[in-house]
């Protein structure tokens, strides 16, 4: 691989003058063997079932800790590299928790549309292949979304796929008609939070603050829902997350998956 990555290199730079390209350093990575896990004993059988029948016979070691967080309610923002598995951190808790408590409800957040709908089809795939979960009728909520999916997704979806405008326009502004949703809501994920910086940012940390406060109005829990943050590698992913929601996250950054060799 190596080899490989090097001649890549070599015709990436040929024609180039050497005083004019910015190449300085070449570095070979090895590979990185993987680290596997058991499956949790709270995921629930069905659910461990339809993961292993779709590829995954074990979680890797990130995986595992960040839906040991989540179960146990913790805030938690898992910044893995690209093609970790990140998904699986949340969709285990959430699958699981759905399957175990029938009023369970979830809310998926994402920056872009073509994301958060390539993650709504594996949910459906996941929920198809679970008995206790054919209720779940995971749904988007977008400015895609016709006004008939919306009001179905509002008053039967048990896990919405959306992103921080949409709750700001159509979930904050008229949340007592989103009460039994509020009520039960147990986990919110935001999926590529390194995206929120700056304005767009502050914006987001608002619309969240004030999505967690109508959690608390509307629920007897007082530790109101779970929030589960999936990040690029960053330096300071906990903090980056924590000032989102106004409260402590704590981050797991070590990748437990395989890695190929890189130049």
């Amino acid at each position: 691989m190596s080899d490989f990555g090097r001649e890549l290199l070599s015709c990436a730079v040929a024609g180039v003058v050497a005083d004019e390209h910015p190449l300085r350093h070449v570095a070979d990575l090895p590979p990185r063997p993987g680290q596997p896990e058991s499956w949790p004993q709270w995921a629930h059988p069905d659910v461990v079932r339809a993961f292993v029948d779709r590829g995954v016979r074990t979680p890797w070691s990130h995986q595992r800790a960040a839906a040991d967080l989540a179960h146990d309610g913790r805030h938690v923002v898992l910044s893995t590299g690209t093609a970790s598995g990140k998904s699986l951190a949340y969709q285990l808790p959430i699958l699981s928790a759905m399957a175990s408590e029938p009023r369970t409800r979830a809310l998926y957040l994402s920056p872009t549309k073509a994301l958060g709908h390539d993650q709504l089809r594996t949910a459906q795939a996941l929920t198809d292949a679970v008995p206790a979960l054919h209720d779940v009728a995971p749904s988007s909520y977008d400015g895609d979304s016709p006004v008939d999916v919306r009001r179905f997704a509002r008053e039967r979806s048990r896990w919405i796929f959306s992103n921080p405008d949409m709750i700001h326009l159509s979930l904050l502004r008229n949340h007592a008609r989103w009460a039994v949703f509020l009520r039960h809501l147990k986990f919110i994920v935001v999926d590529e939070c390194h995206y929120y910086r700056g304005i767009f940012g502050s914006n987001v940390a608002l619309v969240l603050r004030r999505l967690l406060r109508l959690c608390a109005r509307y629920s007897a829990d007082p530790g109101g829902p779970t929030v589960v943050f999936a990040s690029a590698t960053t330096a300071a992913p906990s903090a980056t997350a924590a000032e989102l929601i106004g409260q402590t996250v704590t981050e797991v950054t070590e990748d437990g998956s395989p890695q190929g060799a890189r130049t």
